[in-house]
């Protein structure tokens, strides 16, 4: 993870997280964040080579922040933490669509998300780790990580966009459905 310098560093980020959460990524330009944190487009350069970095800064922390504020889930069996992750994840969705939308929908940020290296963000990692643990289907790990992850987006983005009501039951039915095929 990159370091925070110093709290010029942290303001920059911290006023960035609060302008996608508000605005969504889409209409994050560096100008118009700056001038709304009281800064200058030079103290950004100063810090981040261009938005892409800053985006990828971001998503490692709210990536790591999202995985330490879920309940401890330590005595948990995987598909007991499987569920629970999956179902607070997608429960943000309702709370924070925009913050979502970045962690997941960005063309940028997918790819950092979902790349096969291992030094993917820790969310990713995380679901990846549990289906490993539950796969004991014909499916590569990869193969079933991605089908359970398909439904999570899936259901996920509906309920974010208001097409589907949040059910927890539902992602509770579907997962253990997935995880129990042969």
């Amino acid at each position: 993870m990159k370091e925070i310098k110093n709290n010029t560093e942290e303001l920059l980020i911290a006023g960035a997280i609060a302008y996608i959460s508000k605005y969504g990524y889409q209409n994050l330009s560096v100008r118009k964040f700056t001038k709304e944190i009281n800064m200058t487009t030079g103290a950004f350069y100063k810090h981040f080579k261009d938005k892409q970095e800053l985006y990828n800064t971001i998503l490692k922390i709210l990536s790591e922040n999202f995985i330490e504020k879920l309940p401890d889930m330590s005595g948990k069996s995987s598909l007991d933490q499987l569920i629970e992750l999956s179902q607070y994840f997608i429960s943000q969705a309702e709370k924070n669509p925009n913050i979502i939308t970045f962690i997941l929908f960005t063309e940028s940020n997918a790819s950092y998300v979902f790349g096969s290296s291992i030094d993917s963000c820790s969310l990713r990692v995380k679901f990846l780790d549990l289906a490993k643990n539950l796969n004991h289907s014909s499916l590569s790990d990869e193969d079933f990580f991605l089908q359970i992850w398909s439904f999570i987006q899936g259901y996920l983005l509906l309920v974010k966009n208001r097409l589907a009501k949040y059910d927890p039951k539902l992602v509770e039915r579907t997962l253990l459905q997935l995880v129990k095929e042969k």
